[in-house]
């Protein structure tokens, strides 16, 4: 004997009689109260508006499937069995399905040759692209900080000066609660972190005074940072700090609408005790259209801490949601690998950063040594080269 039966959650409320609502309680209520439990002990933010449940019966036993579980923008699916001896529900299976907004797919060609540690910024207005880079045109070592612009996010041009651009434009820079934008500047002298500030978001002028002194913790080091205003008005600073030691993401606060920073935690993303190619660096965060916030990392991976042109291929690229901007869950699977990349030969990924395109899609850009195909391999050295490619959601 087989049956479904299918119904949305709202139909419950549509029943008062008793025998009606004791199977309904035995048999989907309280399973889904039991669900509801175990997703919302895993993350912030389960939304059942949207989910149905079906009873399957085979062979004397039943079986609830609860579908479309938003579990903080991840579909989650899950299946209880009901064993009729012992009237006990068992969790028998779970599956979880990453939206279109997860799944990516590498962009054709190269967004800019030569050139690192991307930053990327959407003008609301025009729908026009934005791409900061470091110039690698002059050969290895620290590059100018450039800016081209692209009206489809894939076709950049017009290179200029990184200082051109304007605060709203600018992916580095941060609108502070008082209405002033600010950056905020890593002192390599005196180990801290220092700030410039523009009220007409054009012209910057230095701020008095320190922003953030390190925590002990982080050994004096500081590298990729984001810094954005939460909901609460707090100024929060995402950082890789104990470089060459731990290495990984912290969290520092501001309740003084950016003025001063309190350190909060060395294990944002729960990875301080894992091994050093399995943490997750290069923090950047993109404010979703529903409050939330995504971030998206670069980690090493098994291959190994470093990347070997001709040899050996790292990077992996993860995403992490939070609803308050303060504590991240990893969102299952990876958003792109070295090796999706078909058209280049790929040895690293890093600096990851991502945008929402006017059409609702998103936008990783990413640095990536690939091979170059204009050089020769000189004292054994592998010719490979910096360049920035992209990868765009379903």
């Amino acid at each position: 004997m087989e049956f479904w039966l299918m119904f949305p959650f709202k139909f419950f409320k549509k029943f008062s009689r008793l025998s009606l609502f004791t199977l309904l309680f035995s048999l989907v209520f309280l399973p889904v109260w039991c669900a509801c439990t175990v997703t919302s002990s895993l993350a912030q933010g389960v939304n059942l508006g949207a989910s149905r449940a079906m009873i399957h019966k085979e062979n004397g036993v039943f079986n609830l499937k609860i579908e479309n579980i938003d579990l903080n923008s991840l579909p989650l699916s899950v299946t209880w069995t009901l064993d009729m001896t012992t009237a006990n529900w068992t969790l028998s299976g779970a599956l979880w399905q990453p939206g279109p907004d997860l799944q990516f797919t590498p962009d054709p060609g190269i967004r800019v040759d030569r050139a690192s540690i991307p930053g990327a910024a959407v003008d609301p207005v025009t729908g026009t692209v934005y791409l900061c880079y470091e110039d690698h045109s002059g050969g290895e070592g620290p590059g100018e900080k450039m800016v081209q612009s692209s009206s489809d996010g894939l076709n950049f041009s017009n290179p200029a000066p990184y200082e051109s651009l304007p605060a709203r434009l600018d992916p580095r820079a941060v609108l502070l609660p008082d209405g002033t934008w600010r950056k905020y500047i890593f002192n390599h002298v005196q180990k801290n972190i220092i700030s410039q500030s523009t009220s007409d978001g054009l012209d910057y002028t230095d701020d008095e005074g320190v922003r953030y002194g390190l925590d002990p913790s982080d050994n004096g080091t500081f590298g990729v940072y984001d810094v954005y205003v939460d909901h609460k008005k707090d100024v929060i600073m995402l950082y890789i700090g104990d470089m060459g030691g731990n290495d990984n993401v912290r969290r520092a606060r501001s309740t003084d609408g950016g003025q001063t920073f309190v350190f909060e935690t060395d294990n944002l993303l729960g990875d301080r005790d894992l091994d050093k190619t399995m943490k997750y660096v290069d923090p950047k965060t993109l404010l979703l259209p529903d409050g939330r916030r995504r971030l998206i990392t670069m980690r090493r991976g098994p291959n190994g801490v470093a990347p070997q042109p001709g040899t050996r291929a790292i990077g992996e690229i993860h995403t992490f949601i939070s609803v308050n901007g303060s504590d991240y869950y990893h969102e299952p699977g990876i958003r792109i690998d070295h090796d999706d990349f078909t058209e280049f030969n790929v040895w690293s990924l890093n600096d990851p950063v991502m945008v929402r395109l006017p059409d609702g899609r998103y936008r990783i850009y990413v640095a990536a040594l690939v091979d170059d195909d204009t050089a020769t391999e000189q004292d054994g050295k592998y010719p490979s080269k910096w360049v920035i490619l992209s990868a765009t959601s379903h």
